[in-house]
């Protein structure tokens, strides 16, 4: 299992979600390193509960997991506790709320919030959440924008 601190890794994109309860907000970002290897992160909780934020799970380990799932199988949280051992319980958890998210799983059945199905187009989307080109625009565009408040901000001149 591939774990990184988030020191040396690029921002690609970042989100909020609920838990799978709904009882809580999370953050979390997408990274990258230098050797175009893509990254999930947790960042925060709203609610006291513990996880570990900083730690960068790879999303190659997570697709690695995810795919020895059958399309027929229920995917919980116990799939990918393996990315999380020594750390907090909850992370496994946390990054199924991500999954769900990010549309990587699918809560098919609402009388059960933490029972998944992988998504039909499972691996496309794994591809395009690692894939820099798409996320950059979107980072360019939220800065564009900001530009533009700033911009339109600016006091006039009265002389």
């Amino acid at each position: 299992m591939t774990k990184s601190t988030t020191d040396n890794l690029k921002t690609l994109s970042t989100g909020q979600c609920p838990t799978l309860s709904e009882k809580a907000q999370l953050r979390y970002a997408v990274k990258a390193d230098l050797q175009d290897n893509y990254f999930v992160v947790l960042l925060s909780n709203s609610n006291p509960g513990q996880f570990n934020v900083n730690e960068a799970v790879s999303l190659s380990d997570i697709s690695a997991l995810l795919s020895k799932v059958s399309p027929t199988s229920n995917v919980t949280s116990v799939h990918i506790a393996p990315l999380f051992r020594g750390s907090s319980s909850n992370n496994a958890g946390f990054m199924l709320a991500v999954l769900k998210h990010l549309g990587l799983v699918i809560q098919e059945d609402p009388t059960k919030p933490r029972t998944h199905k992988l998504a039909d187009d499972y691996h496309e989307k794994i591809a395009s959440l690692g894939n820099p080109s798409s996320t950059k625009k979107t980072v360019r565009k939220k800065a564009s924008k900001k530009k533009a408040v700033a911009r339109s901000r600016k006091p006039l001149n009265d002389s």
